[in-house]
């Protein structure tokens, strides 16, 4: 089985993200949201809550 391990290197060209930040919803429920993490008090809650902000229409 060893010898079927190969290595190889892969070179990335372009990186293409989609941003799910509860667009779809209404206002009312993506600040909902947006304070429910600000509650949880941790980094990346605030981080999620930030980008939600600038992004979500929330800002």
């Amino acid at each position: 089985m060893l010898n079927a391990i190969v290595a190889f290197r892969l070179v990335i060209g372009r990186v293409d993200t989609k941003l799910k930040l509860s667009q779809n919803r209404s206002a009312v429920d993506r600040r909902r949201v947006v304070a429910a993490l600000r509650e949880e008090d941790t980094a990346d809650a605030s981080a999620t809550a930030d980008w939600m902000q600038r992004y979500a229409g929330e800002g």
